[in-house]
């Protein structure tokens, strides 16, 4: 599976995480495209997802501030450390 690709911006990720191994913690900030932020809410380690809150609207517009959604960790790519 090659890394997806948006624009300039690379999704990096670990294709070796195995469960219990995701590298974030709720709190951290996280972003889909590279022009997002999203803050972690809450992350399901059984499943290697979590539930994010935009607080940044990309330039694509793809989710607006406040917005809320849960999606594989691997579409996203670590921003900076957030509050818990």
């Amino acid at each position: 599976m090659n890394e997806p690709i948006i624009g300039d911006f690379r999704l990096e990720y670990n294709k070796e995480w195995g469960l219990g191994d995701i590298p974030y913690e709720v709190g951290d900030i996280v972003s889909r495209v590279g022009s997002d932020e999203q803050r972690i809410t809450k992350i399901d380690y059984s499943g290697m997802s979590i539930s994010v809150v935009c607080i940044k609207r990309p330039h694509d517009g793809f989710c607006e501030v406040g917005d809320e959604e849960d999606n594989v960790i691997r579409r996203y790519s670590f921003v900076r450390k957030g509050l818990p």
